[in-house]
């Protein structure tokens, strides 16, 4: 019966043992398996960042010089919408100052200048409103309006409506030119703003 309990005992004790080291050696290559998960997930995390920073760089890269062509083409368009701002603004002046002269023909003629301007103006601006504010636009759009109408006022009348109508537009003209003047300066505060230069 000792041998019996010495044998059980000692066989309890190999079980333990062996139970110890089954669950060691367990734990151990869990432990290694873990580890070496980990350090995939780590490699694998920092190759798709890598990937995602790379892309995200050319995006930026790609919209930087997409950027930089629209600033460079609404420059452009500033700065062409002034020469012919300015080439308007001048034929306004001396169609507007016609009255004042009291020459039915040469406002005539002059009209027919001013509206040659006009048109190429408009038909500038309406094709490139888009690069400009919003308040620009509408500050020209304002403006056509009255160079328009007076215009309009001149090639419709008669020469015995011609008198009275170049009293009117002496009146009127110079608030018009005002607003010209003004719609160039934005103009120009906007080139000066792109070109980094003091406005």
């Amino acid at each position: 019966m000792e041998d019996i309990i010495k044998f059980l005992g000692g066989a309890s004790l190999l079980l333990a043992a062996v139970a110890w080291l089954i669950r060691s050696l367990t734990g151990h290559l869990l432990s290694k398996d873990i580890d070496v998960f980990k350090n995939q997930l780590k490699s694998e995390a920092e190759k798709e960042l890598a990937m995602l920073t790379a892309s995200l760089q050319l995006d930026n890269e790609r919209l930087r010089i997409k950027l930089s062509v629209l600033e460079s083409r609404r420059l452009e368009v500033l700065e062409e919408l002034f020469s012919r701002l300015t080439h308007l603004t001048k034929r306004a002046e001396i169609f507007s100052w016609g009255p004042e002269l009291n020459d039915i023909e040469e406002l005539r003629k002059d009209g027919e200048k001013f509206y040659d301007s006009y048109i190429s103006f408009y038909q500038y601006f309406e094709e490139h409103s888009i690069f400009l504010p919003k308040t620009l636009e509408s500050d020209i759009n304002f403006m056509h309006d009255n160079y328009y109408n007076a215009w309009m006022k001149v090639e419709e009348a008669s020469n015995e409506e011609i008198k009275p109508l170049m009293e009117k537009l002496k009146k009127e003209m110079p608030a018009v030119r005002d607003k010209s003047i003004k719609i160039r300066w934005k103009i120009a505060k906007s080139l000066r703003e792109i070109l980094g230069v003091e406005s």
